[in-house]
């Protein structure tokens, strides 16, 4: 999730009057880019298969992601390049050059670096899941510097920067452990028919060999593949242990200091960085056949965390201790862009935004006049 920068003012007419820049689904996962301001919105992508984007601290500038290659139905592209445009549009050309994918660009509070994270081409240890470079690189007048690797991690998700723009954080996904292997008590190796070979000789299904599917023994019961069979009177079937809890992680820009706490449970999407002490994280919680959604707020000492009872998803924080993000409506142009206080008071509807679904990929940003 892109950091929201610069919006001082209070009152509707005060957060309208900032320029929004944000990402949202045109068709299924298909996202383009966008801006409001003075309360119209602007479309400044067409057609190119963009999402992602970061407004610099200063307005002048947008950094996002730009899928190339062809569209997959479920899981988006096959490879994605950072690009920076206008802040009306124009201008829109490649940030970097080099191997692998570069996605989910995002500016720093001062404005002098813009971190992502890049997915090398080959990249996979032996025995471990692939791994993603988190990434900085500088930016000074309208050029990109030279990028440097500040972590390894486990995270496609939106960076997020500490309010002094010293500190990067992500969500790292826990890497789950190959599942056990269990026997097979309905599909068992094929076994010859009465009166034939005990042997059988390539892939073939000789004359009388023919695969069968026995009931189980009748001193045994049928559980979930995830647990082990027990005869009837023997000790519960204990299931698999847990898979690892997801962890917001933290590390300085120069990898001098780092530091992780645990998420809570059903979190959603990338955190945001509201002040030095907190992050915020939207929260889903059942609610009889549906889920609602929650804003909580967590201290990065301790890990204490405290419910703001709002339902805003893909939070941004503002400098000056507010929050955004989108209120989902049952229909899409029923859904909101909002502002809160950090104890969730103080909550404002800035515009009507049509989202028909909370999907990764839409961020929002802003600058606001002085």
């Amino acid at each position: 999730m892109s950091l929201l920068v610069g919006c001082g003012q209070s009152g509707a007419s005060g957060w309208q009057a900032c320029t929004w820049v944000y990402a949202r689904d045109t068709n299924h996962r298909l996202f383009e880019v966008f801006s409001l301001d003075g309360g119209k919105e602007h479309r400044l992508t067409d057609g190119e298969r963009s999402d992602a984007p970061s407004l610099s601290p200063d307005g002048k500038r947008i950094v996002f992601t730009r899928g190339i290659g062809v569209s997959d139905e479920c899981c988006g592209f096959p490879n994605t390049e950072l690009y920076v445009m206008d802040a009306d549009g124009d201008d829109q050309h490649r940030l970097l050059d080099g191997e692998g994918d570069d996605d989910t660009p995002v500016w720093s509070p001062d404005g002098s670096m813009i971190a992502f994270i890049r997915s090398p081409s080959g990249r996979v240890a032996v025995g471990r899941d692939p791994k993603e470079l988190l990434m900085v690189v500088p930016f000074s007048k309208g050029e990109a510097g030279e990028p440097r690797v500040v972590a390894e991690v486990n995270s496609h998700e939106v960076p997020v920067w500490s309010p002094d723009s010293t500190r990067l954080a992500w969500v790292e996904a826990p890497s789950l452990p190959p599942p056990p292997a269990v026997s097979d008590p309905i599909n068992p190796p094929l076994r010859p028919s009465p009166g034939s070979s005990d042997r059988l000789e390539g892939s073939a299904l000789p004359p009388g060999i023919h695969r069968v599917s026995p009931a189980p023994p009748p001193d045994a019961t049928l559980v979930s593949p995830d647990v082990e069979f027990r005869p009837p009177g023997g000790t519960r079937p204990s299931p698999q242990p847990p898979a690892p809890s997801t962890t917001i992680r933290w590390k300085t820009v120069t990898g001098t200091k780092s530091g992780k706490l645990s998420v809570p449970e059903d979190s959603n999407w990338a955190p945001a960085w509201i002040d030095n002490g907190h992050l915020v994280l939207s929260v889903s919680k059942p609610a009889g056949p549906s889920l609602t959604r929650d804003l909580v707020r967590v201290r990065i000492s301790d890990g204490t965390v405290s419910s703001l009872g709002v339902p805003v998803v893909l939070p941004v924080g503002i400098y000056n201790g507010r929050i955004a993000g989108m209120v989902q409506g049952d229909k899409p142009g029923d859904s909101h862009l909002v502002v809160v206080d950090q104890d969730g008071g103080g909550y404002q509807k800035v515009a009507k935004i049509r989202m028909k679904y909370p999907y990764r990929g839409m961020t929002i940003s802003a600058v606001c006049p002085d």
